[in-house]
C-alpha cells in the first residue's frame, strides 16, 4: 500500500489536476468525480487513491481483496493455474490499462 507520506502529495496532485482541467474549460471527468466535485475532502481523495485501482482490478475477476486482513491477491482459482511470469504479465497489463484509462 501507499505510505501515508505518498498519499498526501498524490491527493493534492489530483485536486490540482482536476482544478486545472476545469479552468481550461474541460470536463474534469465523466460521471461523479470526488477530486473535482469535493476538492476539500482530502481524506476521501486519499481513500480513493487506494480504493479505485484495487476495485478495478477486483472487478476484472482475476483479483480479490480481503479487507479484514488487508490482503490483495489473485483469485484462488486463477492463481492455481498460472506461472509466475503469467502472474507478472497479467498484473502489469491490468494496472497499465487502468492507469491509461484514468489519465
Amino acid at each position: 500500500m501507499l505510505q501515508k507520506s505518498l498519499k498526501k502529495p498524490a491527493a493534492h496532485f489530483f485536486v490540482r489536476f482536476y482544478h486545472d482541467r476545469k479552468l481550461s474549460g474541460l470536463k474534469p471527468e465523466a460521471g461523479n468525480c470526488i477530486y473535482a466535485d469535493d476538492p476539500d475532502n482530502i481524506s476521501g481523495i486519499k481513500y480513493n487513491i487506494i480504493r479505485n485501482p484495487v476495485a478495478a482490478l477486483c472487478n476484472s475477476g482475476f483479483f480479490e481483496y480481503d479487507p479484514e486482513n488487508q490482503v490483495f491477491s489473485f483469485a484462488n482459482d486463477i492463481y492455481d493455474g498460472l506461472t509466475l511470469d503469467e502472474i507478472d504479465e497479467i498484473g502489469s497489463r491490468f494496472l497499465t490499462d487502468y492507469i491509461f484509462r484514468i489519465v
